[in-house]
């Protein structure tokens, strides 16, 4: 296994990884957060075209590109595509969100329509974003697009849903609180609209979340029990 450290920081994420780059986020020492590209190959060629001269590159691939945007609090990177795409989240004084997306030489700060936040986690090849947005102190799952129209998904009788991440079988995968029990589970909604809910099968699990997915049926999240918290990698059935 191979860690990914900014020098200088003691708090680094990676959160998403493509053909392409791995993206997270890391902790200066001044306390700001911004986002990091990792690119996994040479392909300065890609990053020049997708964050444009605005964004200074590293000199070496071992260091990552730094995502910081002015007048925001701070940048997180959530997801990316092989096109080099990026999505993620900026972090206003009130520590709400506002989404954001990189692309063309583009920086894109967007909002779920009336949301009071917004965090935008997948993206995929054809430009389909998906995330979660806040309205009324309720968390609800957003697909945008790629011709600007917003589509709001819940769970059933959840009460708060949020999407993690999608992949090219236009698959979605997150969690959602369920109403009875008060507790997280996870799901993943398959292309042909089938609902799995997924639970991590230990006795004493209290929640599970789906946060990333690929389109071989392999899930990847976290649970927890009276233990702490969890990662697991499994299998969709």
């Amino acid at each position: 296994m191979t860690s990914y450290n900014v020098s200088g920081s003691f708090v680094n994420f990676v959160t998403a990884i493509s053909g392409v780059a791995l993206v997270g986020s890391t902790e200066l020492p001044d306390g700001k957060r911004v986002g990091t590209i990792w690119p996994r190959k040479p392909s300065s060629a890609l990053w020049k075209k997708t964050l444009g001269p605005s964004v200074p590159l590293p000199s070496s691939t071992q260091k990552p590109i730094l995502i910081d945007i002015d007048n925001y609090n701070g940048t997180a990177l959530l997801g990316l595509n092989d096109r080099g795409q990026v999505v993620g989240a900026v972090q206003r004084a009130d520590f709400t969100f506002r989404s954001l997306l990189i692309a063309q030489g583009t920086i894109v700060i967007f909002d779920y329509p009336g949301a009071q936040s917004t965090q935008a986690e997948g993206i995929r090849k054809d430009g389909t974003i998906v995330g979660t947005y806040t309205l009324n102190n309720v968390a609800h799952g957003f697909i945008l697009h790629p011709h600007g129209q917003f589509e709001p998904f819940d769970v059933l009788r959840a009460c708060g849903t949020f999407i993690h991440d999608t992949n090219e079988a236009s698959d979605l995968a997150g969690a959602y609180v369920d109403c009875a029990s008060q507790r997280m589970r996870g799901y993943v909604l398959t292309g042909e609209d089938q609902l799995h809910i997924v639970a991590f099968p230990r006795a004493g699990t209290t929640a599970t979340e789906v946060h990333g997915l690929d389109e071989h049926g392999n899930i990847a999240g976290r649970f927890d029990d009276a233990a702490g918290r969890h990662g697991f990698l499994g299998i969709l059935e």
